[in-house]
């Protein structure tokens, strides 16, 4: 049972999570924990198969349109990460399992649509852009069933172990995306993609009921910007808003500036920039793997040495002479990234009142939804102002300032025994 604390009280900020089984048997438990199992494969499956439709879509419309259709098509699947707040108040007020099952399957008619019309570009970006506000739904109802799934003393290895999945994914999903594309076709690619909504729908049948955490009577409190009043006033949720900010506003711009660096200043071809992303995925289950093998590590002190490494890893990149450092920078950024994703996560889970969960998470998302705009807008007109390395430079830079946001978390203090 998670006990929620006003903010101001010292005790809020205090996250030391620590198994009373020991790290080992938390893992055994958490694999035996069926409804957490059902979720997270259900979780992996979803974004194994968005992964294999991104890279479908982006070959498709890159095929007849220029460079600018594609970063339409990425901000398409981005902007509705903006409304992530609301989503996580509708998440608040319903039953979650089926919320995510009714998203699964109209993402799932969506892509239907998509692989038998191939649409031209203006309809596809429309029906993108509705298959994203699913998604973003289904990311908040699952987000904040987590919970009520596992004890608070699982959250982090519960959370690394979905990202481990999540991580996995990411590394698999753009390949198999591209083998099926070349081989096959896109259409093939956005099929395999319809079909995976499909069975993570089924996989969610075996969750038990998740029920509103909050009423449509609630009033005010039932709205998303007293959630996040509630969060601007809690040191520790505060920070993790506003570092993933700007954590994704400044190191995100790697998604604009890598392909030219390999490409143009390194002189490499798109192996060795699929390569890169691949490595970056790497890097993220590293880290996850290590938070599961040691859940005492404190959520707070994570997300610090994450931004640390984020930073190190971007101005890696700003300074690379050869492709193999890009490498090693890709590997360190990746596990900044994944430690970054385990410990917010956790942090916003173990500090937010069961009725605020969710629309807390969304408003985490929402910012990290702003933070890509800025990359994707700001970072490619940085780069062709200056160059790639200029722009990973002042990335890194920049990538430090969350730590102005995280540093109250450093003056909290471990509860007596």
């Amino acid at each position: 049972m998670r006990v929620s604390r006003p903010p101001g009280d010292d005790t809020a900020l205090n996250l030391l999570l620590v198994s009373p089984d020991g790290p080992s048997e938390s893992r055994r438990s958490l694999l035996r924990n069926r409804p957490f199992v059902a979720l997270g494969t259900a979780r992996a499956i979803s974004f194994a198969g968005d992964m294999v439709s991104t890279v479908a879509l982006v070959l498709l419309v890159s095929r007849d349109h220029p460079a600018k259709a594609v970063g339409g098509l990425l901000l398409a699947q981005t902007l509705p990460g903006l409304l992530s707040a609301s989503a996580g108040s509708i998440a608040d007020r319903f039953d979650r399992r089926r919320l995510m099952i009714l998203c699964q399957l109209g993402q799932g008619v969506i892509f239907g649509v998509i692989t038998l019309w191939l649409p031209p570009y203006i309809p596809l970006l429309a029906l993108v852009v509705l298959a994203s506000l699913m998604g973003t739904l289904l990311r908040a109802a699952a987000q904040t069933s987590l919970p009520t799934l596992v004890r608070e003393d699982q959250l982090l290895t519960a959370n690394a172990l979905l990202g481990s999945a999540y991580n996995t994914s990411f590394i698999l999903g753009p390949a198999l995306g591209g083998a099926i594309a070349g081989l096959a076709g896109p259409r093939a690619a956005l099929a395999l993609d319809t079909a995976t909504f499909a069975v993570s729908a089924a996989t969610l049948l075996s969750l038990p009921l998740l029920p509103p955490s909050t009423t449509h009577e609630e009033g005010d409190s039932g709205r998303a910007m007293t959630a996040v009043r509630y969060a601007m006033r809690d040191p520790v949720l505060r920070g993790v808003l506003i570092s993933f900010t700007l954590i994704v506003a400044f190191a995100g711009l790697d998604n604009v500036a890598l392909v030219f660096l390999v490409r143009n200043t390194l002189h490499h071809g798109a192996t060795a920039y699929g390569l890169a992303l691949g490595i970056f995925g790497i890097g993220m289950l590293l880290a996850t793997v290590l938070i599961v093998r040691n859940s005492s590590w404190r959520a707070e002190r994570l997300l610090f040495f994450s931004i640390i490494a984020t930073a190190l890893g971007t101005f890696g990149l700003g300074v690379a002479p050869t492709i193999g450092v890009v490498f090693v920078a890709m590997i360190i950024g990746g596990m900044g990234n994944g430690v970054d994703v385990a410990a917010g996560n956790t942090l916003i889970q173990s500090h937010s009142p069961p009725s605020m969960l969710g629309r807390i998470s969304g408003a985490s998302a929402a910012g990290t939804s702003i933070g890509f705009l800025v990359a994707y807008l700001g970072g490619g007109a940085l780069v062709d102002a200056t160059s790639p390395r200029t722009a990973f430079l002042v990335a890194a830079a920049g990538t430090l300032t969350a730590l102005l946001a995280v540093a109250p978390m450093a003056r909290t203090r471990v509860p007596a025994a």
